[in-house]
């Protein structure tokens, strides 16, 4: 999977060399709820965009290595991997729509980034129970790196929440309306939130439970 990856990256960069010197002065970075164009940048900036993935892959082989609890990354690596390569993926085609939409093929940008985004989150949401005790990959709060039962219990539930989450941006991926958009960032923020308090919950009830 690492050679399919750094081959994706390479034929990204081919095709944006190819094509560089056909792209206009100014390309489209950014698209608003609504889904139109809101805000640009010069021509050169689109090696940004082949930039992060090469950062992301370049992060993916550090993070296991400085983690003080290497160890337990052995115990998850199929699972850590998927879920970075699943993003580096993504990046490269959100970095290919870029370059082709400012080349003059037009498409519905916001559909195109929701969706991926839902798919990265189920994703997530499927892999979450797999990981151990780490102070890099998972969902990591105060109580979670405290206890490594707490980091379970909340692993477990957050699978479900991240799950959850991915078929609210699929659905959602359709519509580019102001009210889609707020339902998406409330549904995320309100899950989120509930995942951190959860994992706080867990925390003071085996805390009492000690007692």
């Amino acid at each position: 999977m690492n050679k399919l990856i750094i081959l994706l990256i390479i034929i990204i960069s081919l095709v944006t060399l190819y094509f560089y010197n056909s792209l206009p002065q100014e390309i489209p970075v950014h698209w608003n709820i609504k889904g139109d164009v809101d805000s640009y940048q010069t021509k050169i900036f689109i090696w940004v965009f082949v930039a992060i993935p090469l950062f992301l892959l370049g992060l993916k082989r550090i993070i296991p290595k400085i983690d003080p609890r290497k160890d337990n990354f052995e115990k998850h690596m199929s699972s850590y991997e998927l879920t970075i390569n699943s993003i580096i993926i993504f990046m490269c085609v959100i970095h290919l729509a870029v370059l082709f939409y400012s080349l003059g093929y037009k498409f519905d940008m916001g559909m195109l980034v929701k969706g991926g985004i839902g798919i990265i989150f189920i994703i997530i949401g499927n892999v979450l129970t797999r990981a151990r005790h780490n102070y890099f990959f998972g969902i990591r709060t105060p109580w979670t790196l405290a206890n490594e039962t707490v980091w379970k219990k909340t692993h477990r539930v957050g699978g479900y929440i991240f799950v959850l989450l991915g078929l609210i941006y699929l659905s959602s991926a359709p519509f580019n309306n102001p009210y889609t958009a707020y339902a998406m960032l409330g549904s995320t923020i309100a899950l989120i939130a509930f995942t951190f308090v959860y994992s706080y919950w867990i925390f003071k009830k085996l805390e009492n439970s000690e007692k």
